[in-house]
């Protein structure tokens, strides 16, 4: 779950958290191990029932930390990433670990998930007749946006935990007139993941905007340094607002400046296709810190699946980082990946071709300079 981040993946978000670089392992130790095992048993956040269970209490990975706040009684917007669909469904459910009260905090446990079962909102999935499952759609689908409706009963909620569960539908069994079927087995393998997200009350008073159903990386990451540390006001979602659109703002020139710029560096035309497109599975990137900083980024996929592909997005942004640019000036991969926030790529390229003036890189050099009013630094405040 990268939408709000769970806790083991917190890190690809910004956030000071140790590095999990197996986040996408949470599946209870394997399915012989949860089934036959453990008859049936996993942690809450997806560890091995038996541990270590590195998500909960005392885990490396629960740093108490909240990713993301939202407003009661709202509809949120959940990205799911699957590196391979096993087709199945979601569902999402929600524990109050601390509502403010002067009592102490509970602990995380299933049978408070259990009391907030959450509804699916309007998605593109068969419901089968329950609205509390999101059945996955066959195909090679890689990210699912699921929205999900928080309880209008949790009025204010300083730290909640979202558990997403993935029951997979990918193991044979029989139906219930004893026909072979995929997906009918009651053993299945199973995914979960656990977010901190804190809920503030839905004040009628005040003006209500929606601040995290566009994607932008502009917004998302404001709002998680800012939101998470004071409360909603409208002076702050007008501030979101305007951070979105200054995100939205997509200059073809820049970008046509930006790729002629790494084909002269690395030596090599991009494919006849989008800008975007090019540059999506990280390689080129890679190959350009490699001419930038020799050795940079020393090994790297060129081929493989979305999951290992977008791995070089990931080791371009921390050779970036080596190289001088700031957060605020990178971009989360995903975007990039999934084609959803370019400008603010071709922003962060224009941060590296800067860079590489300072570090007086002796080869071509980008002439044009970006305005500082469209970084994510600058919309920052700073």
């Amino acid at each position: 779950m990268l939408e709000p981040p769970q806790r083991g993946s917190m890190w690809r978000f910004g956030f000071d958290v140790p590095v999990n670089y197996n986040d996408m392992s949470n599946y209870c130790g394997g399915k012989e191990n949860q089934w036959t095992t453990q008859k049936g048993r996993c942690g809450v956040c997806g560890d091995p029932f038996q541990g270590p269970r590195d998500h909960e209490d005392g885990g490396i990975y629960a740093t108490g930390i909240i990713g993301r706040t939202y407003e009661s009684g709202t509809t949120i917007n959940t990205t799911i990433d699957i590196t391979a669909n096993h087709f199945g469904y979601f569902e999402f459910r929600l524990c109050p670990l601390d509502m403010g009260h002067s009592r102490r905090p509970r602990r995380l446990t299933q049978q408070c998930l259990d009391q907030y079962l959450l509804k699916i909102g309007p998605s593109d999935s068969k419901s089968n007749g329950d609205d509390t499952r999101y059945y996955l759609p066959h195909g090679n689908k890689s990210y699912f946006y699921v929205p999900v409706e928080l309880p209008v009963e949790i009025n204010s909620c300083e730290h909640c935990v979202l558990q997403w569960k993935y029951h997979a539908g990918n193991t044979w069994g029989k139906d219930q007139q004893g026909r072979k079927c995929l997906g009918c087995a009651d053993q299945q393998e199973e995914f979960y993941n656990c977010a901190d997200i804190a809920i503030v009350e839905r004040s009628p008073n005040e003006l209500i905007t929606p601040i995290y159903n566009d994607n932008s990386t502009t917004t998302r990451n404001r709002a998680e340094s800012y939101l998470s540390k004071k409360p909603i006001s409208s002076s702050s979602v007008i501030f979101l607002g305007i951070a979105s659109v200054i995100a939205a703002k997509r200059d073809p020139n820049l970008d046509r400046e930006v790729q002629e710029w790494i084909e002269a560096i690395i030596g090599e035309k991009f494919p006849d296709t989008p800008y975007e497109d090019a540059i999506k599975d990280g390689v080129i990137l890679c190959k350009l810190m490699n001419k930038l900083q020799p050795n940079a980024i020393p090994k790297y996929a060129t081929s493989g699946g979305s999951f290992k592909l977008r791995e070089n997005i990931s080791l371009f942004q921390n050779a970036a980082r080596d190289y001088g640019i700031a957060e605020a000036e990178l971009f989360q991969s995903i975007d990039l990946f999934e084609k959803r926030n370019i400008p603010q790529v071709t922003r962060c390229l224009f941060a590296v071709a800067r860079e590489a003036r300072k570090h007086k890189f002796n080869g071509p050099l980008l002439a044009s300079t970006m305005s500082q009013a469209n970084t994510r630094e600058s919309v920052g405040g700073k």
